[in-house]
């Protein structure tokens, strides 16, 4: 910032995430959603809607992963902001409606150490 001071900075961590996340007990299971999301697709279990929300998170997810790759130059600009803006939209509205809809996520439970589901 000191030597480009027009750099446009985005938000990316805010202090305490890590023991946010784990106090709200959001840690792991946010992984295991995910996996559990993709063996649904894998099985053709989903209905059409649920596999292209599921493909349209996967797209700019794979993209990101790509750019990430390279520079900071390279993902640093409006253009990836807007990416990741649309996988983050993918990702915490639109996932949440297939886990919402489907029976899997109602009855499926992870024990954390402490034994609570």
């Amino acid at each position: 910032m000191a030597n480009y001071p027009e750099t446009l900075i985005r938000p990316f961590e805010f202090e305490g995430r890590n023991e946010y996340r784990r106090e709200r007990e959001m840690v792991p299971t946010d992984n295991l959603t995910t996996i559990l999301l993709k063996s649904l697709y894998t099985e053709n279990a989903l209905t059409p809607q649920q596999r292209e929300i599921l493909q349209r998170y996967d797209d700019p997810t794979h993209e990101l992963k790509m750019i990430a790759s390279g520079s900071p130059a390279d993902f640093n600009n409006a253009v990836t902001g807007s990416i990741a803006g649309l996988r983050q939209f993918y990702q915490h509205k639109k996932l949440t409606e297939i886990t919402n809809a489907r029976e899997e996520f109602a009855n499926t439970y992870f024990s954390m150490p402490d034994g609570k589901k």
